[in-house]
């Protein structure tokens, strides 16, 4: 009967341990769940200053660059965004398999602890049916016999209690589980109802990017032409850089190269809604064949009367206007330069020092619709990229 017993103590302890292994598996998931949740929230964000900056930059009249670029950047976000909800599911379903698999465990522990209940009443019923209490007591051949019936029975009556209350326990958190499991059940069709609205979502924007691309064809001859434009626009920005670089290189100045340096993928973009419309570099033209264009930085689209900000401390070294680059500011970081252009208006004057986050101006606005900051980093005379500093 003892080995009996032990046995199933064993397995209600080997029961438990199973339930605490997948608990323990659950949690260390969370780990990745806290950064997978800390990007989908993120990537929802860029979905809406997506809508944003593409309602800003539609044109009722005609179809835009811009506008193509805007929806090229809410295919790809949302695209993501669907992948990370798909993501969601993946935990759900994993979380739901492993609690059902807890439940099961717990109704099989619920079910041994009935079963050792029982022999406990029925050894019990056999006591007080075949015996009177008083007289098993009483009938001891011995003081120490007596004392020792006196302890069975109280004992007997312990273990029978604690049963009890093992069992009330397990059933609390088996009921815990199952309500856990229909919490995760509802979540995940909830999370399939955003993935369903998300695709549609999808289609649609897939659907103006046809509409747009189509346009944007047909005026083939109006872009080859706003290239060229843009192009020479290009080299005068770029003849004005390197000639201010070349002057305040040669004064020596130097003393914040190191900080500026340790900045490096941590610095924030200079508008506060945006997304990468250019890449920096040799890059395929959004939509006219076997054309590509050479960014001296990054083209960062925005809503209009966007402010732009400065991205670290220095000093203001030129203020200029450009045609078709607009207003143009540039920035002095020891060896380092930033550099803003297209701008409406500009808010600092040549020589003032300047901290992070200052206003530098306010971005310009084509006919178009299209609200773009051209935003360069230089190295004494060398480009870099922009990508490789701004955080993300």
């Amino acid at each position: 009967m003892f080995l009996k017993n032990t046995r199933k103590s064993n397995f209600f302890i080997i029961s438990l341990l199973v339930v605490f292994i997948s608990l323990t598996l659950v949690a260390e998931g969370k780990k990745s769940r806290k950064q997978y949740e800390k990007e989908k929230k993120e990537l929802l964000r860029k979905i809406q200053d997506a809508d944003v900056i593409l309602k800003d930059t539609r044109n009722e009249i005609k179809a835009s660059e811009g506008e193509l670029r805007a929806l090229n950047q809410q295919i790809y976000t949302r695209r993501r965004y669907i992948k990370s909800l798909e993501k969601e599911i993946d935990f759900l379903n994993e979380d739901i398999l492993s609690l059902n698999d807890i439940t099961k465990s717990l109704q099989r522990d619920i079910d041994t602890l009935k079963a050792e209940y029982s022999h406990m009443i029925y050894a019990a019923y056999k006591v007080n049916n075949n015996y009177n209490t008083w007289i098993f007591i009483f009938s001891s051949e011995s003081y120490n016999q007596l004392m020792m019936r006196l302890h069975y029975l109280k004992e007997f009556n312990k273990m029978r209690q604690k049963q009890v209350i093992k069992i009330n326990q397990v059933k609390e958190y088996l009921e815990e589980k199952k309500s856990t499991i229909q919490l995760k059940f509802e979540k995940k069709q909830k999370t399939l109802a955003k993935i369903e609205k998300e695709q549609k979502e999808l289609t649609a924007i897939k659907s103006s990017k046809r509409n747009v691309l189509s346009s944007l064809t047909e005026r083939e001859q109006e872009f080859l032409s706003k290239r060229k434009k843009w192009k020479k626009e290009q080299e005068k920005l770029e003849i004005l850089i390197k000639q201010s670089i070349a002057l305040e290189l040669s004064k020596g100045q130097k003393a914040i190269s190191k900080r500026f340096e340790a900045k490096k993928r941590k610095l924030p973009k200079p508008l506060k809604r945006c997304f990468i419309a250019r890449k920096f570099g040799k890059q395929p033209h959004p939509f006219l064949e076997k054309i590509y264009v050479n960014n001296m930085g990054v083209g960062l689209q925005t809503q209009k009367n966007a402010k732009a900000y400065s991205v670290f401390e220095g000093k203001v070294t030129t203020v200029a206007s450009i045609p078709g680059m607009h207003k143009v500011v540039m920035v002095q970081h020891g060896e380092y330069f930033t550099v803003y252009a297209k701008l409406k208006t500009t808010n600092v004057k040549v020589g003032q020092t300047i901290l992070a986050n200052h206003v530098i101006g306010t971005v310009f606005t084509s006919n178009d619709g299209e609200t773009e900051l051209e935003f360069q980093i230089w190295k004494g005379k060398n480009r870099l990229n922009p990508e490789k500093w701004l955080r993300k």
